[in-house]
């Protein structure tokens, strides 16, 4: 658990992606020792596999929150009750269609990504556990019968002013983070060790 991405729904102004200092330099250090690449390099390859795995969360999130105020059900709310009765049930397993697809956006999001970034990202994926991991398996032959298995997790009845959810996804590529706030978390044993993290990776800060 490198980030989390807090909704709008249950975290109201703390909503936003979370990244933890010490795992993250982790993976910085992890895509070093596995590649040829450079400290630059490594850390814009974690950096921007995280911010695009989150957006993806977020704009899940708002496709849900457009339903909702299209939608002329007032109860439950679309989001929270996809989350809860739904995303909790299936996370960890196949079914969750939102982890793979969030996984399969970090590649989809940075066409123009090496081999050897490329490369890594999947071997990544294969490290990770089920839900995430099938993000590999993607490609333009499945992805919409995913998209659509989700978008029907997330609402039953789509509003009829309110596109797929596969064309809103492919709307906002590449992503912006408009609104989107990002944090960097003090996840370190002691206050030196986060200042030096700071200090070597994120510099303007």
């Amino acid at each position: 658990m490198i980030a989390t991405y807090r909704p709008y729904h249950f975290n109201r102004e703390d909503f936003g992606l979370y990244i933890y200092s010490e795992l993250f330099s982790m993976l910085v250090l992890s895509i070093l020792q596995r590649t040829s690449m450079g400290l630059r390099d490594a850390h814009t390859l974690a950096l921007d596999s995280i911010l695009t795995h989150g957006s993806f969360h977020y704009l899940i999130e708002r496709y849900a929150t457009f339903s909702e105020d299209s939608s002329s059900v007032e109860a439950p709310r679309i989001y929270p009750n996809y989350k809860r009765n739904i995303y909790s049930q299936v996370w960890g397993t196949t079914d969750c269609f939102e982890e793979t697809l969030a996984n399969a956006f970090i590649l989809k999001a940075n066409p123009m990504w090496s081999k050897i970034q490329r490369d890594y990202i999947e071997f990544l994926f294969t490290r990770q556990r089920d839900g995430y991991r099938q993000a590999i398996e993607v490609g333009k032959e499945n992805s919409h019968g995913m998209f659509d298995q989700l978008e029907t997790q997330i609402v039953s009845h789509r509003p009829k002013n309110i596109p797929r959810l596969s064309e809103y996804i492919e709307a906002n590529i590449p992503f912006r983070l408009f609104r989107l706030p990002v944090y960097l978390v003090n996840d370190c044993n002691c206050p030196e060790d986060f200042d030096g993290i700071v200090e070597m990776l994120f510099p303007q800060l």
